[in-house]
């Protein structure tokens, strides 16, 4: 699934709010890459490298990854996307689970998809699970 964050701010804090965000909700966060530092032509810094993976697991250490979160700029916008790390698509519960976790610790999501934006639900978000 694909989301638009429609909170303000640079990507380094969204980044962060998002960690924070999913910790409280239980997971335990392992970034696994991150394009901050990443350099250009001629080595020199990329202007927006906004762009970050996030493995997602569940508190136990010994337990596989739940998820994977890619999130990153696009046209001056941050977009999350989340994919289940143990079910396939087109929507798994444990993704479903993901973007509800983000929403429940105060993150603003934005479903767009190329069309007018329109905001993220919990109850939009099982009505689109029972499709």
């Amino acid at each position: 699934m694909e989301h638009t964050i429609t909170a303000p701010g640079p990507f380094a804090e969204i980044e962060e709010q998002v960690i924070q965000v999913l910790e409280q909700q239980g997971f335990v966060v392992r970034r696994t890459f991150s394009l901050h530092s990443a350099a250009g032509r001629d080595a020199h810094p990329l202007e927006k490298p906004g762009f970050s993976v996030l493995m997602l697991y569940a508190a136990e250490a010994t337990c596989p990854p739940l998820g994977l979160i890619t999130l990153y700029e696009r046209e001056d916008q941050i977009v999350i996307q989340t994919a289940s790390a143990t079910q396939p698509p087109p929507v798994s519960d444990a993704e479903a689970k993901l973007v509800a976790a983000l929403m429940m610790g105060g993150l603003k999501l934005c479903s767009c998809g190329g069309r007018p934006c329109r905001t993220a639900t919990l109850e939009r978000l099982e009505r689109e699970e029972d499709v």
